[in-house]
């Protein structure tokens, strides 16, 4: 399980999230959630048989107040170990330069 928490002090009426997890052995059963309010955004899960792309997008018309977010993917693992140095998340928040990293 890997986490994001978004602090927010504006209501924000864009908003993208992708977290990206390559698939090592025994990676399997992708999940995901989001502690926003209401139905403000969508989230799909894509297994693209390299990588497992989670993303959040907020629904178009929505937004989301001022406030903290979790944010969070999962993801079995059958008797492995791995690494989550090549775990990647990018945020992107309106016209603003995004923001990204490893977890």
């Amino acid at each position: 399980m890997e986490s994001i928490i978004l602090t927010n002090t504006a209501p924000l009426t864009s908003l993208s999230i992708v977290i990206t997890v390559p698939i090592t052995l025994g990676v399997s059963n992708p999940g995901s959630s989001a502690d926003f309010w209401g139905d403000t955004v969508n989230s799909a899960i894509n297994d693209t048989g390299v990588s497992v792309i989670y993303t959040f997008e907020l629904i178009n018309g929505q937004s989301i107040v001022s406030g903290q977010w979790k944010i969070t993917v999962q993801f079995s693992l059958t008797g492995q170990s791995r690494s989550t140095s090549n775990d990647t998340y990018v945020i992107q928040i309106g016209s603003y330069q995004s923001i990204s990293g490893h977890f």
